[in-house]
C-alpha cells in the first residue's frame, strides 16, 4: 500500500508480507547455497526476517549485531555499528558453509556493505549471502536474496514497528500520516 504524505512516499508492509517474502527467501537460499551454517542480523530491522527464516531453514545458529542508519522515520544519520561479539562471530566454527547476513531492507545498502566487510575481515575464507525482503532502486547493495523491490523515494514501515512509527508520527503531529498508519495495518 503506497501513499504519499507530505511529499513523502510511504509503503506499508503488513507482517503476512514479511512472512511470506522470508518463506521465499528461505527456498531460495536453500536451493541456491544450501543451508547456512549462520544467520547474522542486523538489530532491530533483521530480528523479525531472521528469525523466520531461521525457522524455515532450520538453522538456530542466530546472532545479531546491532547497527543504526536512522533517528527517526525518513531521518538518516552515520551509519554506527556496536554492540557485537567478535568473540562469538571468531567462534562461529564455519566449515565449508556460508552465513547468511539478515536485514528487513536495503534502504541505501550502506549496512550491508559495513557489515559484509567487518564479517569478511572477522572469517575471512567464508562465503557470506546477504538476504533483506525488500531493498529499494539504486541502493548501494542488492541482497542476494530479495524478493520485493521499492522506489528509492519509498520510506517503508513494516508493520511490526507500527508503534514506533505511531510515536513518530505523533511527535511530529502529522495527522495525516497517523491516519494513514492506522488504516494501512
Amino acid at each position: 500500500m503506497l501513499v504519499v504524505l507530505m511529499g513523502i512516499k510511504y509503503t506499508a508492509m503488513k507482517n503476512e508480507d514479511i512472512a511470506e517474502a522470508c518463506s521465499k527467501m528461505a527456498r531460495e537460499a536453500k536451493e541456491r547455497f544450501g543451508t547456512p551454517e549462520c544467520i547474522i542480523y542486523m538489530e532491530r530491522g533483521g530480528m523479525v526476517p531472521a528469525r523466520l527464516m531461521s525457522d524455515h531453514l532450520d538453522c538456530s545458529n542466530v546472532v545479531g549485531i546491532r547497527t543504526k542508519k536512522y533517528l527517526d522515520v525518513g531521518k538518516a544519520d552515520k551509519l554506527v555499528i556496536d554492540r557485537f561479539s567478535r568473540k562469538e562471530i571468531e567462534n562461529l566454527d564455519i566449515k565449508s558453509g556460508h552465513v547468511l547476513i539478515v536485514d528487513d531492507i536495503s534502504d541505501s545498502g550502506e549496512t550491508f556493505v559495513e557489515v559484509k566487510k567487518l564479517i569478511s575481515e572477522i572469517l575471512p575464507n567464508v562465503k557470506i549471502v546477504t538476504a533483506a525482503p525488500v531493498y529499494k532502486e539504486g541502493t548501494k547493495h542488492i541482497p542476494d536474496i530479495s524478493p520485493i523491490k521499492v522506489g528509492h523515494e519509498n520510506w517503508v514501515v513494516f508493520e511490526y514497528e507500527y508503534n514506533e512509527t505511531k510515536r513518530s508520527f505523533e511527535q511530529q503531529k502529522n495527522l495525516e500520516a497517523l491516519a494513514w498508519l492506522k488504516g494501512a495495518f
